[in-house]
């Protein structure tokens, strides 16, 4: 058994977050772009979740105001809108050096929701799973009623979990400065 499978297993034994298990970040700081038609609320969002993303001074995401081409797997890191109505926000893993977050147009007027969703697929884009640790964001669920999409009462704050999860990644991985 590889080194990561079995620190995380001991650790996950310890703890309620979950790593992504094929994919592991190569260093702490992650750079992204936008899609060339980004929507200007998800911008704003986006900046946003980054900069208190930052202030945990663990991992750290920076934003390129430059677009990107919008090609699969073409190596870029890129968060752009989408009109699916299959999934509020997914992230595509491409190996180790590429993550793509698609957000719902759905959400581009919910506010506290949309960040919501922003946040916790930048988690995953640093290595995190979905857990069952009720507080966290990575546990996080949309809700719907008979109209559609409820907006949160609020932006969440990452869990205990998630912050260590994040800590263990930059202190037990393949991350570097």
């Amino acid at each position: 058994m590889n080194r990561y499978i079995l620190l995380t297993l001991m650790y996950y034994a310890v703890n309620g977050f979950n790593l992504l298990s094929h994919y592991i970040p190569s260093t702490i700081t992650k750079e992204f772009y936008t899609c060339p038609s980004i929507n200007d609320k998800l911008r704003e969002t986006t900046i946003n979740v980054i900069d208190d993303i930052n202030k945990y001074n663990i991992l750290f995401i920076s934003l390129k105001e430059e677009t990107s081409n919008l090609s699969p797997d073409n190596g870029i890191n890129e968060i752009c809108n989408t009109d699916t109505k299959q999934h509020y926000g997914f992230t595509n893993l491409f190996g180790t050096n590429e993550t793509d977050i698609h957000i719902s147009n759905a959400l581009m007027y919910k506010t506290n929701t949309l960040y919501n969703v922003v946040y916790h697929e930048f988690l995953h884009a640093l290595g995190l799973n979905h857990t069952e640790e009720q507080s966290g964001y990575m546990n996080y669920k949309i809700q719907n009623n008979r109209y559609g999409i409820t907006e949160d009462n609020r932006k969440l704050y990452p869990s205990l979990d998630d912050i260590k999860g994040l800590r263990y990644i930059k202190n037990n991985l393949l991350c570097s400065t």
